[in-house]
């Protein structure tokens, strides 16, 4: 999955910079390298690698860019919140 991300972003990259490339007011290329440079932080501090391992398992390669977050235990939502969720329809709907 993470080459395949890669290959989407560098081809993203590529197709936006040759849609650019003839571009010439300062203001329009500043706010895209911002754009850019967002982009790349998101990709750097988010996106981990992981390695698949002789018993078929996943070792995560993290680098010392990604942040990690709090991991917050799934809970299920009380019934009352999902009304008509849980049976495919929204309650506006029924």
């Amino acid at each position: 999955m993470c080459i395949y991300l890669f290959s989407v972003a560098r081809r993203q990259i590529n197709d936006e910079y040759s849609r650019n490339k003839n571009l010439t007011k300062e203001e329009t290329i500043n706010a895209l390298m911002k754009h850019a440079n967002d982009v790349e932080e998101v990709l750097r501090t988010t996106i981990i690698q992981a390695v698949r391992t002789e018993g078929g398992n996943y070792r995560a390669v993290m680098r010392k860019d990604v942040q990690l977050l709090t991991n917050v235990p799934y809970k299920e939502m009380p019934n009352q919140m999902i009304t008509g969720v849980k049976n495919g329809a929204c309650k506006e709907n029924q």
